[in-house]
């Protein structure tokens, strides 16, 4: 049996989806790799397996939609912030927990500024609002870019072991790593980061 560690930025980078910031340019994944998975893909349905796939270029969109909406709520974030006469003195991650709500990484100091400044928001929709959006799409964003990268992956080690396609792709996705959708501030920049990884045993 061997054991395979793919980590989640170098699978993605095949689509343009990268495992951190939204940044750089991918490369493209072999033809025979994305016919195969789009044919899996296509056939998932007789075998009652959930298999999906996101196209590079369905995938580059979605970044590029992604990055439009972070960067507008990170300027208007430190705008609020600037307002408040305030600013931030390192960076605040912000994520979703797993009950719905954001949760803050940072220092006490500059967690407490932002919570302030979101606190005192009145546009509409709101700063939180908005916040919680970017986390849910940027989540939706992940899994679909994680299933891609399982469903390519499996495709590129099929036929060098005794597991088809369908089995190594659930073997991906049942020993998946948790990943996180984050959403750094600081006093000059934002992004969206991806924290996990894909691995499986075939």
């Amino acid at each position: 049996m061997t054991t395979t560690n793919t980590s989640l930025s170098s699978v993605l980078s095949a689509y343009g989806s990268y495992g951190g910031a939204f940044s750089g340019t991918g490369t493209t994944v072999a033809s025979t790799s994305q016919n195969q998975a789009s044919k899996a893909s296509s056939s998932s349905a007789s075998n009652s397996t959930p298999l999906s796939y996101q196209s590079p270029a369905k995938a580059a969109v979605a970044r590029q939609q992604l990055n439009t909406l972070q960067s507008a709520l990170g300027k208007d974030i430190r705008a609020a912030l600037t307002k408040a006469g305030q600013h931030l003195s390192g960076t605040v991650d912000v994520s979703l927990g797993s009950d719905g709500k954001l949760v803050f990484s940072g220092s006490d100091e500059d967690k407490a500024k932002l919570k302030a400044a979101l606190s005192a928001d009145k546009s509409t929709p709101s700063l939180t609002a908005r916040l919680v959006s970017l986390a849910k799409q940027a989540e939706s964003f992940d899994r679909q870019s994680v299933q891609s990268a399982a469903l390519t992956t499996a495709a590129r080690m099929a036929g060098k072991t005794s597991q088809n396609l369908v089995e190594l792709y659930r073997s991906l996705m049942t020993t998946q790593s948790s990943s996180t959708a984050v959403f750094s501030l600081s006093d000059k920049s934002s992004q969206v980061a991806f924290k996990g990884a894909v691995s499986a045993s075939a």
